[in-house]
């Protein structure tokens, strides 16, 4: 199972370096300009200052935050699934398995769980399309 975390990683990650190129990173740019506008104001109060920079610092904020939640969302959506087929693979189980049962549950149990990682792998692009605009739609 630890390739299929592998897997589920290298996909993810995939994914979130193509979101930093084309957005992410644009927005931090900006964040640091506009912090830096605020910083060279010297007639601003120390708190203005800040102020200033927790504005210039929201839209990545707010981008990060619906990212996290989507994150979230994608990892609730393929653990449950992963729990469905544990629990069907013991439910298929009589009260006393004989090994050659187990065995075949825990095949099952594989087989199923590589199929939730799939099914979840290909929504992927659609999930990080979401965000994409969303962060576009929110700059």
């Amino acid at each position: 199972m630890d390739q299929v975390h592998v897997k589920v990683q290298e996909a993810v990650d995939k994914h979130m370096d193509e979101l930093d190129k084309a957005c992410i990173r644009k927005m931090q740019v900006k964040m640091f300009k506009c912090s830096a506008v605020c910083c060279e104001n010297h007639d601003l109060s120390m708190h203005q200052v800040q102020e200033c920079v927790n504005r210039c610092n929201a839209p990545v904020m707010k981008a990060d935050q619906h990212l996290q939640s989507e994150m979230q969302s994608f990892q609730n959506r393929l653990q449950r699934c992963a729990l469905d087929c544990r629990d069907n693979s013991q439910d298929n189980l009589g009260a006393n398995p004989s090994e050659k049962e187990r065995q075949q549950a825990s095949l099952a149990l594989d087989k199923c769980a590589l199929k939730c990682v799939d099914t979840h792998l290909a929504m992927l692009p659609n999930v990080f399309k979401r965000i994409k605009e969303s962060i576009n739609n929110s700059v």
